[in-house]
């Protein structure tokens, strides 16, 4: 939710966007998570590039509880795809 409201205050067009997680997990018990990859498909028209990789930064470092925490537990790689 962060990301898209911080989207829509940049005024960009956006008419979807989704986040999809994956997660790695230690070999050996306890099968603990140790990495989340984290993709976001923003869609809509002229989507500007760096005003996503932006708001996905200030999503991660600043407004995101869930990506904090995990962010202490676990490596937590996000990335993003336009549509």
């Amino acid at each position: 939710m962060d990301v898209l409201s911080i989207l829509r205050k940049k005024r960009q067009q956006v008419k979807g966007l989704s986040v999809e997680v994956q997660g790695s997990r230690a070999n050996q018990h306890p099968r603990v998570y140790t990495r989340f990859d984290v993709l976001y498909r923003v869609r809509g028209a002229n989507i500007d590039p760096q005003a996503v990789a932006r708001a996905i930064e200030l999503s991660t470092t600043r407004y995101c509880p869930v990506i904090g925490l995990l962010g202490k537990v676990a490596e937590v790689a996000t990335r993003y795809e336009i549509e």
